[in-house]
Parts: C-alpha cells; structure tokens; sequence
C-alpha cells in the first residue's frame, strides 16, 4: 500500500466484462476500487490496471454462466 499516493489509474476491461463508472480513477492513501459486470457470455477476461508512475497490472478472468 502507498499510503501517500494519489496517482492516476486507468482501468481497462477485455473479454466478456465491462466496467461499472469511469476508467481513469485517482488513487485515495494508496487505494482505490471500482466496479466490473458481465456482459452475460462466457470467456476468459481481463482487467489492466496502469499508471505512468507505478506501471501496469493484468488480471486474469474467467467468466461462467450458470444454466
């Protein structure tokens, strides 16, 4: 956790997944959250997380739908 940090974020989804609420979110002590949805199909997903200053993260997914 950077407890002083208050960078930029941006957030980008891929796959069967969007995001919930805007896609540039500035960090809060170090922190911050958002919101994804399915978009109600089946797949393999990710969410990337990136900053000029602290980089990027890629997250994998896997999205199922129960029948």
């Amino acid at each position: 956790i950077l407890n002083y940090s208050n960078e930029p974020v941006a957030i980008s989804a891929e796959g069967p997944i969007e995001i919930v609420g805007p896609s540039v979110v500035s960090l809060r002590g170090g922190m911050t959250g958002t919101y994804i949805k399915t978009t109600g199909k089946e797949g393999p997903a990710t969410v990337t997380l990136s900053s000029p200053a602290l980089g990027e993260v890629t997250l994998p997914l896997t999205v199922k739908v129960e029948k």
